[in-house]
């Protein structure tokens, strides 16, 4: 994966993921609950996160 240009810091996002990812074990075995994500959120920017059920959502927020 090659990075990104760098970006004046007046220009860079608040917020920034790139191939998020979580996976948790069960009896079943492992479960994937978040799968690649990329987000990026300037600074001033309303961002909503929707889904259906089992999407990964509250994972996601932390």
């Amino acid at each position: 994966m090659t990075e990104p240009p760098r970006q004046p810091p007046s220009e860079r996002p608040a917020i920034r993921t790139e191939d998020l990812r979580k996976t948790y074990k069960s009896s079943r075995g492992d479960v994937a609950a978040v799968r690649g994500i990329n987000l990026s959120v300037s600074s001033g920017e309303f961002f909503g996160l929707l889904g259906p059920n089992g999407a990964g959502k509250p994972v996601t927020r932390l």
